[in-house]
């Protein structure tokens, strides 16, 4: 977790909006429609498949039988584009540790779940908020799975020519960032400082920070 909206809600307002306003549609009728193609994007994350904007606004659509030329183009394109509009925030001491690493000569990869916004939208807003660039990413709608999949932490490996024990994964979520980093070899360490996953169902972390500046701590003790 790297960024979080600013303002709250004004990018899912935007894209109930937009949907009302392209389909001539009630503002009620339209956030139902949203909420319910973001419910099926969260059921095919929880089966391990991606489900893009495109894919919620496809989806929406012919829920409504309302399929015309170029709609789900611009839909698409508003629902992507909506959280640029309002801006986005780092999280705290997340543009920080990850200079800091870079400056000492640690690679850093992200490895990201998307939602709304594609990989070329998230790589956008972590440079508009001061992140250097990574050494390698790996976005879901890019790779074709979510995490846990293997192939989204491999992809943040190989670019690099590093192996799974000489690295560690920070993330969040039990069932994702910590069983998928520990399925492939990696130090696995939960951030609880933006979500505490109390889900004990999935396994926890090698190391569990509230704050992002300790990451730089696990990273040492990964070194000796």
């Amino acid at each position: 977790t790297l960024l979080h909206e600013r303002g709250g809600t004004g990018a899912r307002a935007d894209r109930v909006n937009a949907v009302a306003m392209e389909l001539g549609v009630d503002l009620s009728v339209a956030e139902g429609l949203v909420d319910r193609a973001w419910a099926r994007h969260v059921e095919r994350w929880n089966r391990g498949e991606t489900f893009t904007s495109r894919h919620m606004v496809a989806s929406l659509l012919d829920e409504v039988d309302a399929r015309a030329p170029g709609r789900c183009e611009r839909l698409t394109s508003w629902f992507e584009e909506a959280i640029a509009v309002h801006g986005v925030c780092a999280v705290d001491e997340g543009v920080e540790v990850v200079t800091a690493l870079k400056d000492a000569g640690i690679a850093v990869a992200l490895i990201c779940d998307t939602g709304y916004s594609p990989g070329r939208m998230v790589r956008r807003m972590l440079r508009t908020v001061g992140f250097p660039p990574f050494d390698a990413y790996a976005f879901s709608d890019e790779i074709g799975f979510p995490k846990p999949h293997p192939a989204m932490f491999q992809a943040a490996l190989v670019p690099r020519g590093v192996e799974p024990g000489e690295a560690l994964h920070v993330g969040d979520l039990r069932r994702t960032d910590i069983a998928g980093a520990r399925a492939v070899g990696l130090t696995a360490v939960r951030f609880r400082g933006v979500y505490d996953d109390l889900d004990d169902a999935h396994p926890e972390g090698d190391a569990v920070i509230d704050r992002l500046s300790e990451v730089m701590g696990q990273v040492g003790r990964l070194s000796r």
